[in-house]
């Protein structure tokens, strides 16, 4: 984690943080939170296999999966379908249409309110709060927003 060098007003130093994050959500819960570096494609289809079986336990008859069009997500079509797969195209940008965007605010929310000091604080707070969010029960009002807005 960088830390840059101007304090803002109330002192504390901004941090920048390189990390990403990877997940999957479903109105019966998620996956593990995946934090990343940088992704290109075989890590990503790598990191997709390593959670298959989470989903595949959430939902045994199947799934849709649904995911933006970065270039690494696009170059990975192929190898998930040959996972199994089923992928929903989506506009590039549709807020509206992902209950995930939703989500994200929240766990920001969380997260800044601890705010965590170190890189290690701020990954111990990522997940801490990606499993309180997305236990079944917190979860569902996400999609049940989605699903008001789209029926």
């Amino acid at each position: 984690m960088e830390r840059s060098k101007k304090a803002s007003k109330s002192g504390t130093f901004k941090t920048r943080c390189e990390n990403k994050l990877l997940r999957a959500i479903s109105y019966n819960g998620s996956t593990s939170l995946h934090i990343y570096k940088n992704l290109k494609t075989d890590r990503y289809e790598k990191i997709l296999e390593d959670h298959q079986e989470e989903m595949d336990d959430l939902y045994p008859h199947g799934y849709f999966f649904q995911q933006d069009k970065s270039s690494v997500h696009v170059a990975a079509i192929s190898s998930m379908k040959k996972l199994g797969y089923d992928i929903i195209d989506f506009p590039t940008y549709s807020p509206d249409l992902t209950p995930i965007e939703n989500l994200w605010w929240a766990l920001k929310t969380e997260v800044a309110k601890e705010n965590p000091k170190t890189e290690k604080a701020l990954c111990d707070s990522l997940r801490r709060n990606w499993d309180v969010l997305t236990n079944p029960e917190n979860i569902k009002p996400y999609f049940e927003n989605f699903l008001h807005k789209i029926c």
